[in-house]
């Protein structure tokens, strides 16, 4: 899902060849869940309220991916911080979003 979509995306290019499905919607938040196999619990991750490019899943392993919306390249020796949040919680969607929400 792209957040603040940039439809010049590059993965939007290589889509057909890429093993992941980008879906044609943006979220309410820039944040990304999954649920545990025993549905007990929750774990998100997220770069910040504004900070997001792009968030993404694949549905067969468990495994989460978000974009920082200020990546760049970087040279040789040059270096960046970014700072984000996991989240891990008891299976409550709506405890995680006040914990979000307060979160920075």
């Amino acid at each position: 899902m792209l957040y603040n979509e940039q439809l010049d995306d590059p993965m939007r290019k290589i889509e057909n060849e890429c093993p992941w499905w980008i879906v044609d919607q943006k979220p309410e938040l820039p944040i990304l869940v999954r649920e545990t196999a025993d549905r007990k619990h929750l774990i998100a991750i997220s770069w910040g309220k504004t900070s997001v490019r792009r968030l993404m899943t694949n549905t067969h392993i468990p495994c989460l991916h978000t974009d920082p919306l200020e990546c760049t390249n970087l040279a040789n020796g040059e270096s960046r911080t970014w700072h984000g949040h996991i989240f891990m919680l008891e299976n409550d969607p709506h405890k995680l979003l006040r914990i979000f929400r307060s979160a920075d």
